[in-house]
């Protein structure tokens, strides 16, 4: 049984009798569906969802129980990219169902989500429970379909054990995308568990992890010796920055 059943439970009381729009995901025309957006800068950009200024959630969640059909399900509340007047209150919400997704499924999926989201025309930056998108002209056009079946496409083909999936858009909406975001930031200390959980079953317990060496804990010693390595070319590219800011000009 997935550990964030609550969550689930909690997002379906907290979008139930929301007038949503389902969105058609049977048609495979479209934009391409390898690759990713690069850098949309501000004046190629057709459609803003959240950035700074703007509240934002990302919420993602599994259930082990089965869904209510095989089919995914793709829901929609305000407007699309291409109705968009100027950048808008954004929220998206996954929930993946099937009982054979483990801990160790969902949390690849956790670290995979935003390259698996970003696509040609549809630039993806997150950090925890914020997101931020931008869609160039075709993209928009196109609407949130097509990154709906590009970004569906990509979950199955990665991951096998998810049977259906579901997903909710969110655009305005500024009350509603606010409560998503709490329930996001309720449900971290659960992802945390998570992680920790994970990484306890791949042999150590990665917040006891430190840089002075490889602790013998784990069989990961090569990653230890790297980490070791990165961290020592930093501090060395510190002490030189420092150096030069001292030495006066000639």
């Amino acid at each position: 049984m997935s550990t964030l059943e609550n969550q689930v439970q909690a997002l379906a009381a907290l979008l139930e009798g929301e007038p949503f729009q389902a969105l058609s995901i049977e048609d495979g025309s479209g934009l391409p569906l390898s690759g990713s957006a690069g850098l949309i800068l501000e004046s190629e950009t057709a459609a803003t969802l959240g950035g700074p200024g703007l509240p934002s959630a990302r919420l993602l969640l599994y259930s082990s129980a089965p869904a209510n059909g095989p089919a995914d399900a793709v829901r929609l509340l305000g407007d699309d990219l291409d109705s968009l007047s100027g950048p808008a209150p954004f929220a998206q919400a996954v929930v993946l169902h099937g009982p054979r997704i483990t801990s160790e499924v969902f949390y690849q999926f956790l670290q995979r989500h935003k390259r698996l989201l970003d696509q040609p025309g549809f630039m993806v930056k997150s950090m925890k429970s914020d997101i931020w998108c931008r869609a160039d002209k075709p993209r928009a056009q196109a609407g949130l379909a097509s990154v709906s079946r590009g970004f569906l496409s990509r979950v199955h083909a990665a991951f096998p054990e998810v049977d259906s999936i579901e997903l909710w858009w969110i655009t305005g909406h500024r009350d509603l995308v606010a409560r998503l975001a709490d329930l996001s930031s309720r449900t971290e200390d659960a992802l945390t568990a998570i992680k920790s959980g994970v990484w306890k079953d791949r042999g150590f317990d990665y917040k006891s992890c430190q840089l002075a060496g490889h602790c013998g804990e784990c069989g990961d010693k090569k990653t230890c010796a790297s980490v070791r390595q990165m961290e020592a070319k930093i501090k060395l590219k510190r002490r030189r920055e420092a150096a030069a800011r001292q030495t006066p000009a000639a």
